[in-house]
């Protein structure tokens, strides 16, 4: 039974599919626009990237996220971070996909507790994937 237990915490512990809606959100990119939830993974996928300026672990991510890039939709969303630290931090990492601003309430919805929080969106707008690292069948 003990190890029943200690298994089931384990495992809800792990990244894991879901299938719950993605909320929906409002933020403004580096260059000023403001990009909607919902055009973001209309008829796509997209990887939401949450992920702050001085986190060492996003940073180890970036080259794996550019190369993901460069057959799917990969959009960061920088929480917390003034709009020079995510420049600064984009040109040092070399990110080549795009970084939106939030000053907190969008992870907050999405439940992130780290960065970086990795969430796969399905065309449709559910989430199928939360995690860490990006899912193994994108990498």
């Amino acid at each position: 039974m003990k190890k029943l237990l200690l298994l089931a915490l384990v495992a809800g512990c792990s990244s894991s599919p879901t299938r719950d809606q993605a909320p929906s959100f409002q933020l403004s990119g580096l260059d000023g626009k403001s990009v909607r939830a919902e055009d973001l993974w209309s008829g796509r996928p997209v990887l939401l990237v949450f992920m702050t300026s001085w986190c060492k672990a996003c940073k180890a991510e970036v080259p794996r996220l550019n190369e993901i890039s460069k057959t799917h939709a990969v959009v960061a969303i920088s929480t917390g971070d003034s709009k020079e630290a995510v420049e600064r931090c984009r040109s040092e990492a070399g990110i080549t996909y795009p970084i939106l601003l939030d000053e907190g309430a969008v992870a907050k919805a999405y439940g992130v507790q780290a960065s970086p929080t990795i969430v796969l969106i399905d065309k449709g707008g559910a989430v199928r994937y939360r995690g860490h690292v990006p899912p193994e069948e994108l990498k």
